[in-house]
């Protein structure tokens, strides 16, 4: 510590501190809390985003048994631009470092740029390896995506994982009741019909979003 001044008082030297010090100490304090403030709001901003998402996609699968471009697309490119934040906030948080001397405060809703883009290509490959034989829609795979990108890679992958082991578990159950009722009638359906009575009956929105839940409920998201 610098100190400025020294104050003689009954002969001994007390320390005073520098007009320059405090007002450092003050800019310190409130840049990181500025920054910090911004994060939060990112923060925020994210969840509601990711949410409506969410929600949205649930909606258009179960009544539609799709989920549309226009809705994939518009969340992936919000879901770029808070990350894009978050990346501007390092930015400045770097250059202000040698003044302030502080971390940034994490947070798993505000990912930053390389985060947001490895956990969109790490999604859309696990799903799209899906899609190749036949288990999910083209949609599907951009919506896992897009979960990546608001996720980032390790949370895009646990939230898929818990989604595809709820599907495959219900997919079971759904076979044994149509093999008893195979057995029953005795008329055994052919498998690309069997295929595509799985695709449009399960829809993989309302998984994802219990997996997105299941992530952050199970104490993964750190």
């Amino acid at each position: 510590m610098n100190w400025s001044a020294h104050v003689t008082c009954c002969g001994n030297f007390l320390p005073v501190y520098s007009i320059s010090d405090s007002l450092q100490e003050s800019l310190s304090a409130g840049t990181r809390d500025g920054f910090n403030g911004f994060l939060s709001l990112l923060v925020v901003v994210s969840g509601l985003a990711l949410g409506a998402y969410l929600a949205a996609g649930c909606w258009q699968d179960f009544r539609k048994h799709r989920l549309s471009n226009s809705l994939n697309y518009s969340f992936l490119l919000i879901a770029i631009i808070l990350a894009g934040g978050r990346s501007a906030v390092e930015v400045m948080q770097t250059l202000a470092q040698n003044d302030t001397g502080y971390a940034l405060n994490k947070s798993i809703l505000a990912v930053s740029m390389s985060d947001s883009v490895l956990g969109g290509l790490v999604c859309f490959l696990f799903t799209f390896i899906c899609w190749r034989f036949g288990a999910i829609g083209g949609g599907d795979v951009k919506f896992a995506a897009v979960l990546g990108a608001f996720l980032g890679p390790w949370g895009g992958i646990m939230a898929l994982v818990i989604c595809h082991i709820l599907a495959m578990v219900t997919v079971t159950l759904d076979l044994v009741s149509r093999h008893i009722k195979v057995i029953q009638t005795k008329q055994m359906p052919s498998f690309s019909q069997l295929q595509g009575d799985l695709k449009r009956e399960i829809p993989m929105a309302g998984f994802y979003a219990i997996g997105v839940i299941g992530y952050f409920l199970g104490g993964w998201a750190t």
